[in-house]
Order: structure tokens, then C-alpha cells, then sequence
């Protein structure tokens, strides 16, 4: 499921990358100038997203609540914590720069950690 979503999503993204400054512009030039590395940004964390909330569905069908709240959890807390670093450095775009490495974060750990919600061998 991963794969087969990942290549739609990945066709997506670098669709939406490209015409982001452009598409932006219908909302003004004020709003394509300051908001297009944030899309970007949003749009590169539509991948590790993907990982995320499959293990939260996946985690949800098999009643594994420990693990549903761990990743939710576990992505507020370094988002919230990260908007709250860069925001006043960066302006909006360190809020999309924390969305985009709390979602990359939480990804990593649980491809890591694949025995927290992948099933186990089949007895």
C-alpha cells in the first residue's frame, strides 16, 4: 500500500513544487512571494506523512492505542515545540520547516522501529 500511495503521492508533490509560484499568484504576488517556500515545505512532508498515518490506521485496526498516541503524541510535541523555535526566526516558513521535520522525525523513528506496528510472523 505504501509503495503503490507513494508513487501517486510522489508524482503529486513534484507536480505541486513546480507550478507552487505560479499557482500562488491568483492570491497575489505578496502571498506567492512569501508563501511558496512554506508550500514547498508542506508538500515535501506529504511523504513521511504518508508512513505516519498509515501506522496510525494501521495501529487503529489493530488496536494498538499505545501506538496511535505514541505518533500523534510524539508529532505535537516536536512540531509545537519546533513552531515555537523558528517562528519568530523564520516567520511562516519555520512553521512549515517544523511540520516538515516533525513528520520527517517521527517518520525515521518508526521506520526504525518497525516492530512497534508491523505485525509479527504469522504463527
Amino acid at each position: 500500500m505504501l509503495r503503490h500511495s507513494g508513487r501517486v503521492l510522489v508524482a503529486a508533490v513534484v507536480l505541486l513544487i513546480a507550478v507552487a509560484p505560479w499557482g500562488l499568484l491568483l492570491f497575489g504576488r505578496d502571498y506567492a512571494q512569501h508563501g511558496t517556500v512554506v508550500l514547498w515545505l508542506l508538500a515535501l512532508s506529504a511523504l513521511p506523512n504518508l508512513l505516519n498515518t498509515t501506522v496510525v490506521a494501521l495501529s487503529r485496526a489493530r488496536r494498538r492505542m499505545g501506538v496511535v498516541v505514541g505518533v500523534l503524541a510524539g508529532l505535537s510535541i516536536v512540531v509545537l515545540g519546533l513552531t515555537a523555535l523558528l517562528l519568530p526566526v523564520l516567520g511562516i516558513t519555520g512553521a512549515g520547516a517544523a511540520w516538515l521535520i516533525g513528520q520527517t522525525l517521527v517518520a525515521a523513528v518508526l521506520l526504525w522501529r518497525r516492530s512497534w506496528w508491523l505485525p509479527g510472523p504469522a504463527r
